[in-house]
């Protein structure tokens, strides 16, 4: 019985290598898809870092102090730069709430896409998936990586957008504290 448990190890061991040995490579482009997908993913992951999402959170707060204010000066004559300014202003906090779930919503498809592009990856490398449906899966992940890339420049124009409202508000109201006696 001894005998049998010791040939059992290496023959296993043999077996083992050969059929690995067995499975289809990758195609070399599919190896350069997953590489591209990855550090477009990446880009995105570490772009999304970047940002400060609390500056959402300031804006909503900012929109509930000062909306009304704002409210209040488009019923006065303005004069076209200073609506110009106001409206900007106004209509960025006012959406900060829905743009900072959109944000967190972008960050969690960026890391989902992450995910499914390792598991793919894993696959294809193992030969768990042939070729060809490497290929309608790669493409999927290709055009979903598209989406996503769309997704993140939107945020980071309404990040922009409301960084320059928090700004331009900060530099309004201490224009009017120095207008004060």
């Amino acid at each position: 019985m001894n005998r049998g448990i010791l040939f059992a190890g290496p023959s296993t061991l043999v077996l083992s290598a050969l059929l690995h040995a067995c499975r289809p490579a990758p195609a070399p482009d599919q190896l350069r898809t997953l590489d591209s997908l990855n550090t477009t993913l990446e880009a995105a992951r570490s772009t999304l870092a970047e940002l400060d999402r609390t500056q959402y959170t300031v804006a909503a707060e900012r929109y509930a102090q000062v909306g009304t204010v704002l409210e209040e000066r488009f019923k006065d004559t303005l004069d076209p730069s200073e609506a110009e300014r106001s409206v900007s202003c106004y209509l960025a906090i006012r959406s900060a709430r829905e743009k900072g779930l959109a944000f967190d919503e972008v960050q969690a498809d960026v890391r989902g896409a992450q995910q499914r592009l390792a598991a793919l990856e894993h696959d294809l490398m193992n030969g768990a998936i042939d070729p060809q449906q490497g290929r309608e899966l790669l493409a999927r992940e290709v055009e979903l990586a598209s989406d996503l890339d769309g997704n993140v420049r939107v945020v980071i124009a309404d990040h922009t957008r409301i960084r320059r409202a928090l700004d331009t508000l900060a530099l309004s109201m201490n224009e009017r504290a120095q207008e004060l006696p």
